[in-house]
């Protein structure tokens, strides 16, 4: 006789309950996994844009700071610069002073030494029948004589032979108006021309050939009223006889 069996369908739904909750288990442990690590995703990029923001705000922080540090180091080569600037400011005003001093001295010596010059030209004078030139005193002699007695003649009145030293005396002599000796002679007979006094002569105003070596006795040096004054000096033997001209200082 069969009997009536009726399945067993407990273990079947128990078993199937069981997978429908390891089902659901696992589903919720991915769900929570991606739910917890979908933030730490989101940490970690906001962490990097905000390190990359920090980053990208260095470069301007750093060129302040390096901008600050110039303009300092340009402040102080200034005040470096000022202040030397002073200090040399300081030492040429010292420096002018020390020279406007010097000048006022100098002034002041100059101004005294004029003076006494006015004084002595105003109480110096010359002799009866000589002639004032500058400081110089000059007398035509109205005989004619050899170079060397006129020489000893000028001597005597405590004088010498003219000597020449500037155009403007060479100008004033030309203008006496007549051929005379002066102080000038072929002192070794080999045209080394020398003053009555030794100096040698600075300016010379000799004729055109003049000085040829054309003589062998004693060479002497005239001035000529014939010709100009720039070319006057002429040469004749010593011991020819012309008149001559004396200068002495001013007394």
């Amino acid at each position: 006789m069969c009997e009536n069996t009726k399945p067993d369908l407990t273990g079947k739904v128990r078993f199937q309950r069981g997978r429908n909750e390891d089902r659901n288990t696992g589903e919720i442990y991915e769900n929570t996994y991606v739910e917890e690590s979908t933030p730490s995703k989101l940490q970690d990029t906001t962490e990097d844009r905000w390190q990359g923001n920090i980053s990208s705000r260095k470069w301007p922080l750093v060129l302040l700071v390096l901008l600050c540090f110039l303009l300092l180091a340009a402040v102080m080569v200034l005040v470096v610069l000022l202040i030397q600037d002073k200090c040399l400011n300081a030492n040429l005003s010292r420096e002018k002073e020390k020279l406007y001093s010097e000048m006022q001295t100098l002034s002041a010596n100059l101004t005294q030494k004029i003076d006494e010059l006015q004084m002595k030209l105003e109480t110096a004078y010359c002799p009866d029948e000589w002639r004032s030139y500058g400081s110089s005193c000059y007398l035509i002699s109205t005989t004619a004589e050899n170079w060397k007695n006129g020489k000893q003649s000028c001597e005597s009145l405590n004088g010498h032979l003219v000597i020449i030293n500037s155009r403007e005396e060479q100008k004033f002599i030309s203008s006496l108006g007549l051929e005379a000796w002066i102080g000038l002679k072929d002192q070794e007979r080999g045209s080394f021309w020398k003053w009555d006094d030794g100096s040698v002569v600075n300016t010379m105003y000799w004729g055109n050939g003049e000085l040829q070596d054309y003589l062998s006795s004693e060479k002497c040096a005239l001035i000529s009223n014939f010709y100009p004054s720039s070319n006057n000096w002429k040469v004749l033997p010593c011991t020819y006889q012309l008149k001559f001209i004396c200068e002495i200082g001013m007394k």
